[in-house]
């Protein structure tokens, strides 16, 4: 008798550590799934940067420049705050020297550093070629001066004025309109590197 109660208190402890080890495993796997979760930070950069280079939101800048009308703009003061913020975050000074500057552009008409012989440190590095946009999607081609220099297509979509999807790729080709840029990621997709993340 004695023997089988020892083995009842045995059997009820086993069950008492196995209920707190699950527990915990439990808790522990909760915790992670929350940090993860906060650390995926739309407003970042650094979130947005790992779904371009895995090319995630492509298809669906592709779908939406294809089905939805543009108005086109052509001027910098049209590029949304938020969209600003998130660029400048990108930004090599801020990097490496702990400096705030805003990304900028110049207008199509405009002068910028269009080479790596920097004859005006006060001109942008970046002119426009295209921006167009419609009630949820801005569509920004853009020259990129300095050595090599290049082009980018940025796709952004935005839900009350916050980034909720955004795509950056970058080609050598010319992109004036939409169409540009729809026969570029659509018929041309060889001359398009589409998981560039360019500073």
């Amino acid at each position: 008798m004695v023997y089988l109660l020892e083995w009842i208190k045995c059997i009820m402890n086993y069950n008492v550590m196995l209920s707190f080890i699950m527990r915990t495993v439990i808790f522990t796997f909760l915790l992670f799934g929350v940090a993860e979760l906060l650390a995926q930070d739309s407003t970042s950069f650094e979130f947005w940067e790992r779904k371009i280079l895995q090319t995630e939101n492509f298809e669906n800048m592709r779908t939406g420049i294809q089905r939805d009308q543009f108005e086109v703009l052509n001027d910098k003061t049209q590029i949304p705050e938020s969209l600003i913020e998130l660029l400048s975050e990108h930004d090599p000074s801020e990097q490496i020297l702990g400096i705030r500057n805003l990304i900028n552009f110049s207008n199509p008409d405009e002068k910028y550093r269009s080479t790596d012989v920097v004859y005006d440190a006060k001109l942008p590095s970046r002119q426009i070629m295209l921006l167009a946009k419609n009630s949820n999607q801005i569509l920004l081609t853009y020259k990129h001066g300095g050595m090599g220099h290049h082009h980018h297509i940025l796709w952004c979509e935005l839900t009350n004025n916050q980034v909720t999807g955004l795509w950056i790729g970058y080609t050598f080709e010319d992109m004036y309109t939409v169409n540009d840029v729809i026969r570029i990621t659509d018929t041309d997709p060889k001359k398009l590197n589409t998981n560039l993340v360019c500073k």
